[in-house]
């Protein structure tokens, strides 16, 4: 199957995972030129976008939008409301003209729902990025709860009244294109939609329009073609994955460390692990069975020691029955826990699992972690490199590279959340210092991927592998002096 794929931006998430994906399924992917895509504070360029879907639009078998890098040029973009609705509005209208010119052409879409904040593009901003999100948060719960009432007029004087009317602009607009999206859906436009909730809290202006969506869902009778849940990067990746599942349901078994906090919100998101999980496993139609051939692993926030070596039992037991192992690091956001991947490795375990993800929030975790579920065994050098890059990323450079590199740059006074020229060579030259000095034992005899800060800020990093990953696949993980 080919399929032709608007991402979301240019980052790694957006463009090596849904190509990583797609290798494990045996998927044929192309992607728009990368300039044509967002970049850091700089838009997309939508109207490209939308020519090179129509060109490929007779050259595939199916397409999967990010609707906010067609109607607003990303996902920062998206936060922002520089684009007029009506001209949201116009650009979404492609998918109508795809329908009516392609009508073979599967299409499948991703809508974020905004955040409950704003982007911090700089360090000077943070204060307003924490105080946004504090402020919108309060003021929904105001009407029931006049003692909030001294907080939030002190966040509503320190935030800049044009900056709190901006947000507003933009979350108005995007929840238009979002009930838009649901009627393309209804209409046969888009046979398969998610509505992805970005960053969130508990409480907040998202909790009405979520409210909204599930009722128009409700009402077009959408219930099996639109989806809403925590996410927003995952979602092409989720897509790729319902395309290669042709609707075939595959099983699993599941295990967690902790099931306490499986049933409790983690940050960043207005439900539990466990509701997440369940959601998105629906989107992809995987299906609980005692007996299944694979185990899906969810390490949960604040388990202990002894929790985690049971379910590492569980773990070893599932291999050791020649089940597919995929493993969920929800322990924190941001990053992987350490204990576990050090007691995979010391096991012996780490090198038998069918994948990891850890990156972000639970639920981008999650939704990376089922999207690499496949019916049988992938490609080898596939496996490898998807592998590797979210162990090596959401383990080793969210959890031990990169607090030290943004330690050391506040030290040298450099900006972490948007960094100079200066500044990026001098992440570049710590990245490079601490991958010779603190990578894994067990990867100094592995391939060395090129590892680069794709934005001007240390989020995320890229990691670029060379061709011959693959041949190190049958390499062990254990422990060395």
């Amino acid at each position: 199957m080919k399929i032709a794929l608007l991402p979301l931006d240019d980052r790694p998430v957006s463009v090596q995972l849904p190509q990583q994906v797609a290798a494990l399924h045996g998927l044929e992917l192309v992607i728009p030129p990368l300039e044509t895509l967002g970049h850091f504070m700089r838009a997309g360029d939508t109207g490209l976008a939308a020519s090179w879907l129509r060109e490929q639009a007779a050259q595939v078998d199916a397409a999967v939008i990010n609707v906010d890098a067609l109607c607003y040029g990303g996902l920062i973009q998206g936060r922002q409301p520089h684009v007029p609705l009506a001209a949201a509005l116009e650009r979404l209208s492609l998918l109508t003209e795809l329908r009516a010119d392609f009508p073979r052409l599967r299409i499948l879409a991703v809508s974020v729902i905004m955040r409950t904040t704003i982007t911090a593009s700089n360090a000077a901003q943070m204060p307003f990025y924490e105080a946004m999100g504090e402020f919108v948060q309060l003021r929904s719960l105001l009407p029931g709860r006049p003692d909030l009432q001294p907080e939030f007029e002190r966040l509503q004087s320190f935030l800049p009244a044009e900056l709190v009317g901006e947000f507003d602009a933009a979350r108005a607009r995007n929840h238009h294109i979002n009930r838009a999206c649901l009627e393309l859906c209804s209409a046969g436009v888009i046979e398969r939609l998610l509505l992805l909730q970005e960053d969130c809290t508990p409480a907040g202006p998202h909790r009405a329009e979520q409210r909204a969506l599930l009722q128009e869902r409700r009402a077009l009778g959408l219930a099996d073609r639109a989806f809403l849940h925590p996410g927003a990067d995952e979602g092409s990746a989720m897509c790729l994955a319902v395309l290669a599942a042709q609707d075939q349901p595959l099983t699993y078994q599941l295990c967690v460390t902790n099931s306490a906090t499986f049933h409790q919100p983690t940050p960043f998101e207005d439900r539990s692990i466990a509701r997440s999980f369940l959601g998105q496993a629906r989107v992809l139609g995987l299906r609980r069975k005692a007996a299944a051939d694979r185990l899906i692993f969810l390490h949960t926030p604040e388990a202990t020691d002894q929790q985690i070596e049971a379910g590492l039992d569980t773990l070893a037991q599932a291999l050791e029955r020649h089940c597919a192992v995929y493993v969920g690091d929800l322990d924190h956001p941001n990053g992987g826990d350490s204990r576990l991947v050090h007691a995979l490795v010391r096991r012996g375990l780490l090198n038998e699992l069918s994948g990891y993800a850890a990156w972000n929030t639970a639920g981008n975790a999650i939704g990376t972690l089922l999207s690499m579920i496949v019916p049988d065994r992938p490609e080898e050098a596939a496996h490898e490199v998807a592998f590797l890059t979210r162990l090596m990323d959401d383990w080793w450079y969210q959890t031990v590279a990169r607090p030290a590199i943004n330690a050391a740059l506040l030290d040298t006074g450099h900006d972490s959340v948007c960094l100079d020229t200066e500044g990026v060579r001098e992440a570049q030259r710590l990245l490079r210092q601490l991958w010779e000095t603190q990578r894994p034992a067990w990867m100094t005899e592995r391939p060395t991927p090129e590892l680069s800060f794709p934005w001007p800020r240390t989020f995320e990093v890229a990691l670029d592998w060379p061709q011959r990953v693959g041949t190190a696949a049958g390499q062990n993980m254990e422990e060395k002096p």
